[in-house]
Parts: structure tokens; C-alpha cells; sequence
């Protein structure tokens, strides 16, 4: 591999590395997609690294670099790291990745397989604390044509890391085969070269393909058959694709190190012994409400994890539905079962059990599908409620609903009423922040499945700004002056009935502070006057801010009186005042101690 100082890449060969050569983690997780062309897939990776195992992949990467400014001279540097992103996608398109597929008979070691190659168009690469943060050891980069602001860390550096491998954004794929001639109808062979994978999951996940299983498997060792091997896993998902799940173990202290191989045969043909899926006695009975939205052409009516239970097969099973008024229902492959919205509020759905090998159960049941109510308000914003007004349909004559306010995480609290007619009901905004929120609403009722839905009508709750309330000492004054009169404590609490977190500020004669000490809601400031220096002042006026998260703000005006002033100053008459020469005399006295005062304060702060 060949790499301009800069982290440019003029030429790369990886040609003969497979994934393992450069990350040697300790677990990493594959997950293929075989796309229904049957000559496309998508291919995803991620290693987990720590400890030593980190140690190596540094030095692995360094070495990549090796005659290059900078590189393999035991020091990783955020330059490498960048030609790393840049040149990943290259660099692994050169790859082996280790998978290939054969049609025909059941196949076994060194023949012509089909082997899946990396698209580089396609690949993304990205990594996570390759560079490690705060590592005692980081430098700026030595090398003179290191780029500006590089960093390095020793090789050694044993922090974790990660390694993904995605698809691009924008592309459909990153790995492809030569397209199988039957599409999977036909037996094939999938091979997996496991040599090195010392712990790993691979999860792979065919197209749609009615009745296609694992025929049998064979782990290899250096070109024998051997037992005690992790099984290879089948699912059957409910729109008629399979899953499969292989789980990898070596050990990398062989030596000389093992040829590891693992082979396992598909076919589409039914197996000779094939029970009958049937419903079990969670599955509704005839006449049930499956209650849906229909805010959109399609949606899930119920997921797989309400239905999961509803019937057995050992080869998995799917519903097979039928119905009218344009109304279809479908499963897909997490096994949610999908309806597209025809005609009317509601539609009888007829549904019965089919296995993975297009075997029906022994009848059928029928239910009802469709909304049982619309939800309005006004949007805008609110203060402490929202009111929404319900409005049930046909369907059923009495609905049961618990309402509620949510917003991401926080729920307001719940409200729960029958609905047998057009109802308004208010809920609350308890616990809520300032921002959007939507209403969550529960349905149940007599002969309805229990599900729940979310609504946006275009609500927020309004901000309330904080509030502060100031402490009086034992004197019954506001504030506290310390000995030396150049500075006083002012104490108090500030609360935010939204709960959004609150910052305080004080401000004197232009100077403002933010160092309060805070515990919970009560806070307590030193506030200094040497800003105020030079100035005749019997009262301070502080002003005390508090601000929260949505930016609404409550002042409070504090008046501080000097230590010593009386606490009702005598009022004196204009006309008591009397006009004398001296007075600009007094004045310029006065004017002399305040900047005497003004520069003792100085000293002492």
C-alpha cells in the first residue's frame, strides 16, 4: 500500500486480506442481506476491540503505511486515520469475503465457487476511538509534512475501539455474486471460510422463497469433518423469507493455524415430516376488533409482539388474509401485520395459518379491522391542559380509552373514560417541557384488542418562566454584609414549574456574576461593590436573573442598604436646602473619599 504524506492515497492492494488481517477483535457481528435479484446484497459489519487486541489493530494500521511520512513508526496519527476513511472502501473491495455459493448437489471444499466480492461504490467505513481521547501519551505529530493540528498516540495504546462497515448512503448495495441461475429455487450450497473469526456472528437473510430450509451442514477442519460446532440457526419469517444464524469460535494460537470451513446445503424441497400449524388459545376468536388508526394508506395494525402467540409450527408460520373493498393484509419479514386502508371505516378480514412450506392450518378465523374513533383539538400552544374531543365511529357501540399527554419520554398523567358518543376530554400537562407533545391513547373494550396509538395535532405547552423568592437573615434584611463591608451574601430559591433546569446571574452597577452555589432549588451569592467604587451610594440594587431552558426569564430587584445606613432614611424638603458658595467645596471632598473608598476596594478584591 502506497499513501501520499498528506493521507492521499495514489495506489492500494489489499488484495488476499480478509476482514481478521486488520481487526483482530473480540466479538464482531455480520449482517447480510441476499437482495431479490439474487445477485446483490448488502453486507454490514462492526468489531468490537479491546484491550491488547486494540494494541494490534493500531499497529496493523500503522504498518499499512510503512516507506510513507509517518507511517509504521509505531505512532498512530489522526493523518492515518483520515487516509483510513478515505482508502477503507478500497482497500476492502480488495478483500476476501470469505462467503461463496454453488448451485447443484451438496459441495464441499476446493471447487469453483461463487465467490461474493466487496463494491467499493458502496461500502462506508467508519470507526470509533481510534485515536483515543485524553490518552496520556498523545503528541502533536513529529513528521514534517504532518498535516496542521495532527495527533498521535503510540501504538500500544490499548484503548477500545470500533470498527463498522454499512452501506453508503445513497447506495443499494455493497457486495455481489454471479446471480444464481434459479434464483434459490433450486438446491445450493453456501460456503464460509471461518479461519480466524475467533468470535463472531453472522446473520443472513435470504429473499422471499417459499419453502427454503437447510438441507444439512458440515464443519470443516483442515479439509475433515468434525463435530462440537456451533449449529447453524433457521428462522422462517412470516413473509416467507429465511433468516440465518451462525455463530463462529477459533483459536488463534494454532499453530500452524487451521483451515476452518463451515458448509451448508439449502433446498426448497419439503421435508418429509411437516406438522400443521394451528392457533393457540391466545389467537381472538371470530368477531374480534383489530383496531387501527388510518391515518395512512397503509400502517401496522398489530406488531409481531402481540401476535407471536397467536399460533404454533416448529417451521415457523405466517397469516394468510383475504378480504374486499380494496382492504389487503400482509406480514413482513419482523412479522407485523400490515394493512393497506381500502374503502370504509372498517372491513371483515378472513385469515388462516400457513407454514413456511405453503401448509394450511385446519380453518380459519374472521375479524374485524378498521378505526373505531377520530381524535381533534385545537393546536397552539397550551398552559397547564389540552382538551381533545373523540369521536367514535360504528364499529363498536362502547369504546374504553386511557389518554394522555407524552412528550418523548415524559408522560403526562393519565386520564381514562368510556366513549359511547362524542366526548371532550381535558388532560393535563403535569411533568411536561416546554415544546411539542402528542396524545397517546390506549383502546380497549369487550371483544377489541388492547392497543395503543399516538396522535400529533399540532400542540406545545407553553413556557412559564421561573420564579424567585430571596431569603431574609435574622435581621430581617435581604442580604448579609461580610466584616469588611466591601461585599454581602444574598440567599434565596429559584424554581422552574416546567422543570427545565435554571440559570442565575446577579447584576451590580453593570457587573454581572454567575458563581452562586446552589443546592437543589435554593441558591446563595457574594456579591462584591467594586464596580460600584467612586459612586456615593447608600442603597445597592441588585438584580437577580433567572433564565431556564426555553429562554424565559423572571427578574427581581433586590436594594441592598449600606452597613450602617438607617433603614427609613429621614426625607428632606427642597426647600431646606440652602445655596452656598461652599458647596462645590463638600462636593469635591465627597468626590475625594468615594475615589479613596473605590481604591481600598480594588486592594481588597
Amino acid at each position: 500500500m502506497q499513501a501520499e504524506a498528506a493521507g492521499e492515497l495514489e495506489a492500494v492492494d489489499c488484495t488476499g486480506y480478509t476482514f481478521e488481517h486488520l481487526f483482530e477483535y473480540d466479538f464482531a457481528g455480520f449482517q447480510i442481506e441476499v437482495l431479490d435479484d439474487w445477485a446483490q446484497m448488502t453486507f454490514a459489519a462492526t468489531a468490537w476491540v479491546n484491550n491488547t487486541n486494540a494494541a494490534t489493530v493500531r499497529e496493523n494500521i500503522d504498518g499499512l503505511f510503512e516507506g510513507q511520512n509517518g507511517g509504521d513508526n509505531d505512532w498512530l496519527s489522526t493523518d492515518e486515520r483520515d487516509a483510513v476513511r478515505n482508502i477503507g472502501p478500497m482497500c476492502i473491495a480488495d478483500m476476501d469475503s470469505r462467503v461463496g455459493m454453488r448451485e447443484g448437489v451438496p459441495h464441499r471444499g476446493e471447487v469453483d465457487w461463487n465467490d461474493v466480492e466487496f463494491v467499493e461504490d458502496g461500502i462506508a467505513l467508519t470507526e470509533t476511538d481510534l485515536i483515543p481521547a485524553d490518552n496520556p501519551q498523545e503528541r502533536d505529530c513529529q513528521n514534517t509534512l504532518a498535516t496542521v493540528g495532527c495527533r498521535e498516540v503510540p501504538v500500544s495504546a490499548t484503548e477500545d475501539l470500533t470498527i463498522s462497515m454499512s452501506v453508503k448512503e445513497g447506495e443499494t448495495h455493497n457486495a455481489r455474486f454471479n446471480q444464481l441461475p434459479n434464483k434459490g429455487v433450486s438446491n445450493f450450497t453456501l460456503s464460509l471460510n471461518a479461519s480466524n473469526m475467533s468470535a463472531a456472528q453472522l446473520v443472513i437473510e435470504f429473499p422471499v422463497m417459499q419453502g427454503l430450509r437447510i438441507a444439512g451442514f458440515d464443519w470443516l477442519e483442515d479439509g475433515v469433518i468434525v463435530s462440537g460446532h456451533s449449529e447453524p440457526q433457521e428462522v422462517h419469517l412470516p413473509d416467507g423469507s429465511l433468516r440465518l444464524m451462525i455463530n463462529t469460535s477459533y483459536d488463534r494460537s494454532n499453530s500452524p493455524p487451521m483451515v476452518q470451513e463451515l458448509f451448508i446445503d439449502f433446498t426448497t424441497m419439503a421435508p418429509e415430516v411437516n406438522d400443521i400449524p394451528g392457533w393457540t388459545s391466545d389467537a381472538p376468536a371470530n368477531g374480534t376488533i383489530i383496531p387501527i388508526q388510518g391515518l395512512s394508506n397503509q400502517e401496522v395494525a398489530l406488531p409481531m409482539s402481540t401476535l407471536e402467540s397467536w399460533a404454533i409450527d416448529e417451521d415457523g408460520w405466517s397469516l394468510n388474509c383475504s378480504s374486499s373493498d380494496g382492504w389487503q393484509f400482509s406480514m413482513n419479514s419482523e412479522g407485523d401485520f400490515l394493512v393497506d386502508i381500502g374503502e370504509g371505516d372498517h372491513v371483515d378480514v378472513n385469515c388462516g395459518l400457513i407454514d413456511a412450506f405453503g401448509v394450511d392450518g385446519v380453518d380459519a378465523r374472521t375479524w374485524k379491522v378498521g378505526k373505531l374513533f377520530s381524535i381533534s383539538g385545537e393546536s397552539g400552544e397550551k398552559s397547564d391542559t389540552a382538551s381533545v374531543t373523540i369521536t367514535p365511529t360504528s364499529l363498536a357501540s362502547s369504546i374504553d380509552l386511557s389518554l394522555r399527554t407524552t412528550q418523548n419520554e415524559i408522560m403526562g398523567p393519565k386520564e381514562d373514560t368510556t366513549i359511547t358518543k362524542e366526548s371532550e376530554v381535558t388532560l393535563q400537562l403535569t411533568g411536561l417541557k416546554p415544546g411539542s407533545f402528542k396524545i397517546n391513547a390506549t383502546v380497549s373494550g369487550a371483544n377489541i384488542i388492547t392497543k395503543e396509538m399516538s396522535f400529533s395535532l399540532g400542540m406545545s405547552k407553553q413556557s412559564q418562566p421561573p420564579s424567585i423568592s430571596i431569603d431574609n437573615n435574622l435581621n430581617g434584611e435581604q442580604a448579609t454584609w461580610d466584616n469588611s463591608g466591601y461585599s454581602f451574601v444574598i440567599a434565596g430559591t429559584a424554581l422552574d414549574s416546567d422543570g427545565e433546569s435554571i440559570q442565575l446571574e446577579a447584576t451590580l452597577c453593570g457587573a454581572t456574576t454567575t458563581d452562586f452555589k446552589r443546592t437543589g432549588s435554593s441558591f446563595e451569592v457574594t456579591i462584591s461593590i467594586a464596580a460600584c467604587g467612586g459612586k456615593d451610594m447608600e442603597t445597592y440594587d441588585v438584580t437577580i436573573t433567572a433564565s431556564d431552558e426555553s429562554s424565559s426569564k423572571t427578574e427581581v430587584e433586590v436594594k441592598v442598604k449600606e452597613p450602617g445606613a438607617e433603614t427609613t432614611p429621614e426625607t428632606v424638603d427642597d426647600d431646606d436646602i440652602e445655596s452656598s458658595d461652599d458647596t462645590p467645596f463638600i462636593g469635591a471632598i465627597g468626590t475625594l473619599v468615594a475615589l479613596l473608598g473605590a481604591a481600598m476596594l480594588a486592594r481588597r478584591d
